[in-house]
């Protein structure tokens, strides 16, 4: 990000010089392993451990795990749809 530095010149003018930095490279964000993941599964009561099992083995983020209905999971073929249009 520039920092603006603002002084007088020999005229008596304001002069505002632009200096950009270097910017430092964000950190990578924290990903559980998978292990951590399970262990926060089972330490859950059983409404967010089937939440938080969906999302770990779909891929799906929260608001697309609330949209799912009943129809939306084949037992059978242990599929899951995604039908929502959001």
């Amino acid at each position: 990000m520039p920092v603006m530095f603002i002084g007088t010149g020999a005229s008596g003018r304001v002069l505002i010089t632009l200096t950009k930095f270097k910017e430092k490279p964000s950190p990578l964000p924290f990903i559980p392993s998978e292990r951590e993941l399970d262990q926060l599964i089972v330490a859950c009561n059983p409404y967010y451990a089937s939440f938080l099992q969906m999302m770990k083995e779909t891929g799906f983020r929260p608001g697309k795990v609330q949209l799912l209905k009943l129809v939306d999971i084949d037992f059978e073929n242990r599929v899951v749809t995604l039908n929502s249009p959001l």
